[in-house]
């Protein structure tokens, strides 16, 4: 009887840590998403062809949001 409950604790013990490891696993792909997710659209400068963030170029068509776009380098001001 006591070998039985000895068996019952330690497959208990086993399905614990495999349960902890795949939550910190879940958790760990869970916060690369969400860094990936929160990375900025790249965009390609349509004068120099440079591939910069959003955020640092202008749009030429604003009515597109898809539009051609162009950094704020001074070769590429217009």
């Amino acid at each position: 009887m006591a070998r039985f409950l000895l068996f019952i604790v330690l497959i208990y013990v086993f399905y614990w840590i495999c349960k902890r490891v795949v939550t910190h696993l879940a958790q760990g792909a869970s916060d690369k998403k969400s860094k990936r997710a929160s990375a900025e659209k790249i965009v390609k400068c349509t004068y120099c062809g440079t591939y910069i963030p959003e955020s640092e170029s202008k749009a030429i068509n604003s009515e597109d949001e898809n539009s051609d776009r162009i950094c704020k380098n001074q070769p590429c001001k217009k």
